[in-house]
């Protein structure tokens, strides 16, 4: 009689852990259809598009180097070697810029890193106007190309961080 009624309460307690775990899985698929939905908030959408415009600045400064370079090279008589390397060495220093960047951006955080991007890229191009000789076009693009890589580094994983989970992927 003994082992009877504890059967009967054992299945009783087995039916509503079974009751409530439906019940969670409902709410969960819920919840999971509230979230895909979430709203995308309007500092979010500022701060990445604000911080995207760093994907664009290997390509513009790209652009504007291969419409600059004969005249820098007519005035300051670049040699076809020197026009390469102040041409190719942004390409090259950024990937330093991106390694130096994660730890950077684990020491400073996503918002001064990012000013220091900025910062480095302004300096360089500034150093590249007002440049009079191959060394100081270099310097500035060395500089540049610093910004550029720690703006490749830093801004997907401030894009990543600032972004709601629904639209995470969407935005980086």
């Amino acid at each position: 009689e003994g082992d009877t009624g504890v059967y009967a309460v054992t299945v009783a307690e087995n039916e509503k852990d079974r009751e409530m775990a439906r019940e969670r899985d409902r709410e969960g698929a819920e919840g999971s259809r509230r979230v895909e939905k979430g709203r995308l908030e309007w500092f979010a959408v500022r701060s990445v598009c604000t911080v995207s415009i760093f994907a664009t600045l290997l390509g513009y400064d790209i652009g504007v180097m291969s419409g600059a370079l004969l005249p820098l090279s007519r005035d300051l008589g670049f040699t076809s070697t020197q026009e390469e390397v102040a041409v190719g060495s942004l390409n090259f220093v950024s990937a330093v810029g991106a390694i130096v960047g994660g730890m950077l951006y684990n020491n400073l955080g996503a918002v001064k890193c990012t000013r220091v991007a900025v910062a480095l890229y302004a300096a360089g191009m500034l150093l590249i106007a007002s440049s009079f000789s191959f060394a100081q076009v270099f310097a500035g693009r060395v500089v540049c190309g610093l910004g550029v890589g720690l703006g490749f580094a830093i801004c997907p994983q401030y894009i990543a961080e600032i972004s709601p989970p629904a639209w995470r992927g969407v935005l980086v």
